[in-house]
């Protein structure tokens, strides 16, 4: 019994470390950077997306301080790019599991951007998978986010997509 409480207590104790490690601001223009870097190698773009995908799940204290360092235009600026390649894709699919996670974790200061792509990407027929994908995140945003779907036009596109056959 004790050495299930000494691991219980462990597991607090470190996320409490990390939580106070993610909370500082300067570390988030790094990411920043690392992300905008325009290497041919994407590789550490996607793991950079994954590992603030990682931060995000932390706690709920951190999506705020992430909106304020604009983490989530940067994301944007990713997925919202041309999506011919299959590293571009692999990047982009990175990047609405950072949007779910984002919305799973704190709903309250879910950005618009991210509603606005999850609605640009529904809407492109081209691209079957991101868009099944973006529709499935387009309904949990309308239950959890109603005022960001509101105001992007998810709920008429949740329903046009219900009715869509090729679906």
């Amino acid at each position: 019994m004790k050495h299930l409480n000494s691991k219980e207590q462990n597991k607090k104790t470190i996320k409490k470390v990390l939580k106070k490690l993610f909370m500082r601001r300067e570390l988030y223009p790094k990411f920043r950077k690392m992300l905008l870097l325009r290497e041919r190698d994407r590789t550490l773009r996607e793991t950079c997306i994954r590992v603030l995908k990682k931060i995000l799940k932390v706690s709920k204290k951190i999506a705020p301080v992430m909106k304020q360092e604009k983490i989530h235009v940067v994301i944007g600026f990713f997925i919202e790019r041309e999506f011919k390649s299959t590293t571009v894709a692999k990047e982009r699919y990175q990047g609405l599991k950072f949007i779910n996670a984002w919305q799973e974790k704190s709903p309250k200061t879910f950005p618009l951007i991210f509603g606005q792509i999850l609605v640009s990407i529904a809407k492109n027929i081209e691209d079957t998978q991101l868009r099944r994908k973006a529709i499935e995140q387009m309904l949990t945003m309308c239950v959890q986010c109603p005022e960001v779907s509101a105001n992007v036009g998810a709920i008429r596109l949740v329903i046009d997509s219900l009715l869509d056959l090729s679906l």
